[in-house]
């Protein structure tokens, strides 16, 4: 790094005797980069640091090259790669080329037994996920997310995590790394339009020193092969050292973007180089101001370079279906840019929370065999040009995260002409796949669901923290609400909504009386409000709430609602023309996020109890007055035990985005779970929502670090279960591990667990579902299941 450093003691002089207190020498060392021409640092240690008494193994550690000569597009799930133990055998090289290899790592313990120094790279690791301790014998570093850590070739560290869900982005670099030339002038010092500055770099501020002798393993690479060299002396011996050469930290969140009145090029965003790559940090910024601008990336060739680009937080504006963790490699040669929808969907926005590491080589990279696991391979058809159903419908928006707004499009039509190509294309682009559904009503997912609670804040806090998901809008007394409060947390496609009064009385109050914590509003996602109130209200629904427009600076958003079974309640949410944190009358919850995101994605079903012999009423209410179909059901022979039994049918929409399994239950010899639910419920309601994840093992293994109670599965379970349901992608091990059920249907196999209730009635709960093709709800795991349920409510009494 080119500016002085000092840390402990020194002598006055380079290389004149510095004695300890006993008389003899401190052994001094010159560490340094280039020859003597590089940046360098002098060293004062308590032993000699070349006394090795033993190099006891060498192994390689070469990247195994799958695609020597690449010329494809590839998205890599990052996620993917599983966690390890070891710091050392957690690194994957997935890129790789003369200058450098592109890793990534997940690992779950500190280094313990052993000490790592790379000789033939200088190191950048970039933190996703986890925070801890570098420990180096130059001094130490604290580090969280968003940090980069820059360890210059040579330095002997040891990285200690307070966490064990750790996903690292590292660079090797056989280059020096150094802060981009431009931003320096000639003395060093960084410019005043330099993004950031020295005070944003973090040097070392603790030195520990040990005087030790005895045996430390020390694994040293070289030349693509690790080295297990055993030192005589603890290698953190040193009591003082200065110069330029030593480790540092700089935090993502440090980089102050550089934006324009219209677009900037990628350079914009650089934060680090070498001769051979660049590395730039894409933040949170304002977009560009000129009345006419794209905030989309225009398209670019990359003639002489490899782009490659780790998405960390955020909304990928230019990207479709990109997520955290997700990587995407563009080959030198052929141009590349935003994915269809992507540009038209930027015009009028005026921020972005996207964050993201890019990383240009100026050589070409090499696939590696650890990429092709975790490869997409049709990738490079995602730029195909759209056909209008599906365009509209990226043009419009999905719920969550991915919303795009509207306004757009009236830079191309007349707003009459607008509306009539959403309505007549929104619910064509939603392809129906459930033939037999009348489907008069177009559904476009679930918007969100409400919950009334006796505690919003504490309730809130704990879906935050227990469940990783995000603040995002906020209703109470500071934004005029002198009734209710209500907090808004968001994972993903997943908006829950938690609301408590605020004073005695009224019907929040006496729901909670009745029923305690419990879902009140599934709120469903449409184009036209007044018209989904008009059709179901016409076929026989019970008004909850007529068609209301809500408006403030951010746009309008009309909602209706209609009555279901219990006091449950669907709400209509027609919000194309908002663009505002959630919906009037909230504002952005402004609140630092100390959560992490578990890899929730969407609901994939919610559950609804009734009393005896109502399940076919239900079902024909939904098939009559919301056009749905019966996908499946279920009888006392199906869903059954020794002791209890149970009945249901599921419901879908037409385009399968929302289906409503509808549960009664069924004569048995103690009560079954459907009997307890509604008894301390107090009536029919909503028992479990089922949200799916890419990963359940890492899903599940995240939730219950944090505290989440699953119900126990026997490990009988698994001495059969791959006869019954066959070969599986998953190690069955971690899966057996965490209690995850499995099965499978004609078109492919599930993964599924179930939380024990999360409110202190037994009443509500969680799935958590991962499907690979199966498109059932696992009937070869009810046995299992209710067996599970059966040991919960004999513990609470109540079988």
């Amino acid at each position: 790094m080119p500016f002085y450093h000092s840390l402990g003691k020194i002598p006055h002089k380079r290389h004149t005797q510095f004695r300890k207190p006993d008389g003899t020498l401190y052994a001094e060392q010159l560490f340094g980069t280039i020859g003597f021409d590089g940046m360098s640092s002098n060293l004062y240690h308590e032993h000699r640091p070349t006394q090795v008494k033993s190099i006891d193994n060498q192994y390689s550690v070469a990247p195994k090259v799958a695609r020597e000569n690449n010329m494809q597009s590839l998205r890599l799930h990052g996620f993917k790669v599983p966690p390890t133990a070891d710091y050392l055998e957690s690194r994957k090289i997935i890129l790789t080329n003369s200058d450098c290899n592109i890793i990534l790592a997940a690992p779950t313990e500190s280094q313990k037994d052993y000490f790592y120094k790379n000789t033939d790279a200088d190191e950048l690791i970039f933190i996703h996920r986890g925070s801890g301790k570098l420990r180096t014998h130059m001094g130490n570093l604290d580090f969280k997310y968003g940090d980069y850590l820059l360890v210059p070739r040579g330095i002997i560290y040891k990285i200690e995590f307070d966490t064990d869900d750790n996903r690292l982005f590292i660079v090797e670099s056989y280059r020096p790394i150094y802060t981009p030339k431009r931003y320096r002038n000639w003395f060093g010092q960084l410019l005043e339009h330099s993004p950031f500055c020295e005070r944003d770099l973090r040097r070392p501020q603790e030195l520990e020193t040990h005087d030790q002798k005895g045996d430390f393993l020390i694994k040293i690479k070289k030349q693509n092969d690790i080295f297990d060299m055993v030192y005589a002396t603890h290698p953190f011996d040193v009591v003082g050292y200065d110069g330029y050469n030593y480790p540092y930290a700089f935090s993502i969140h440090d980089f102050e973007p550089i934006t324009g009145r219209i677009h900037q090029p990628p350079p914009v965003h650089q934060t680090f180089e070498t001769d051979a790559f660049v590395v730039c940090s894409f933040v949170p910024r304002l977009y560009d101001y000129h009345p006419q601008s794209i905030p989309a990336p225009y398209n670019h060739s990359n003639i002489d370079s490899d782009e490659v680009l780790y998405y960390v937080d955020g909304d990928f504006m230019s990207r479709n279906d990109i997520d955290a963790g997700h990587i995407s490699l563009h080959p030198a040669g052929i141009p590349h840019g935003p994915h269809p929808g992507a540009t038209e969907r930027s015009f009028g926005q005026v921020k972005t929370d996207e964050l993201a590491v890019m990383v240009d080589t100026f050589k070409p990279l090499k696939v590696t065999e650890e990429a092709m696991k975790i490869a997409d391979n049709d990738y490079f058809k995602s730029w195909l040009e759209l056909d209008i159903n599906t365009y509209c419908l990226r043009i419009v928006g999905r719920c969550g995260k991915d919303r795009f707004f509207l306004s757009s499009l009236y830079l191309f039509t007349s707003p009459l002409k607008l509306k009539t190509m959403i309505t007549d294309n929104t619910s064509q682009a939603l392809e129906k796949i459930v033939p037999q559904a009348d489907d008069f009503l177009p559904l476009l997912g679930t918007d969100f669901v409400e919950l009334y609670v006796g505690n919003a804040k504490q309730a809130a806090f704990y879906y935050e923290h227990a469940w990783g998901f995000t603040p995002i809008a906020y209703s109470g007394l500071e934004t005029g609400n002198k009734d209710t409060v209500s907090y808004v947390l968001q994972q993903d496609k997943i908006r829950l909504v938690l609301t408590s009064p605020l004073k005695p009385g009224g019907p929040i109050n006496q729901h909670i009386n009745d029923h305690g914590d419990g879902v009140k509003v599934v709120a469903l996602w449409v184009d036209d409000a007044k018209k989904s109130f008009e059709e179901t209200v016409k076929r026989g629904a019970e008004p909850y709430m007529e068609p209301t427009a809500r408006e403030d600076a951010n746009g309008k958003v009309v909602l209706s609602g209609i009555h279901t079974y219990g006091e449950t309640v669907h709400v209509f949410v027609e919000r194309s023309a908002y663009d505002g944190p959630f919906l009037p009358g909230y504002k952005a919850w402004d609140k630092p996020v100390t959560a992490k995101n578990v890899g929730l994605k969407y609901i994939d079903h919610m559950v609804g109890n009734v009393g005896w012999n109502e399940m076919n009423k239900w079902c024909e209410f939904y098939a009559k007055v919301m056009g749905f179909a019966q996908l499946v059901s279920f009888d006392d022979n199906d869903i059954s035990t020794e002791y209890t039994a149970l009945m249901s049918k599921v419901m879908s929409n037409g385009n399968g985005r929302i289906k409503f399994p509808i549960n009664e239950p069924a004569e048995g010899r103690k009560k079954s779970q459907i009997e307890e639910y509604i008894d301390f419920y107090n009536g029919a309601g909503v028992q479990h929502i089922a949200v799916a994840t890419d990963n359940i093992i890492e899903t599940v293994g995240q939730l219950r670090d944090n505290g989440v109670e699953f119900l126990y599965v026997p490990e009988t379970y698994y001495d059969t279960v791959l006869d019954r349901v066959g070969e599986i992608d998953e190690d069955l091990e971690p899966l057996k591990e965490l209690g995850v059920l499995i099965d499978r249907d004609d078109e492919g196999y599930l993964l599924q667990i179930f939380t024990k209730p999360v409110l202190d009635r037994p009443t509500m709960f969680f799935e958590i579902i991962q499907r690979k093709g199966a498109q059932s709800f696992g009937k070869g795991n009810f046995k299992a299941l209710f067996e599970a349920i059966e040991r919960e409510q004999e513990a609470r009494g109540t079988l």
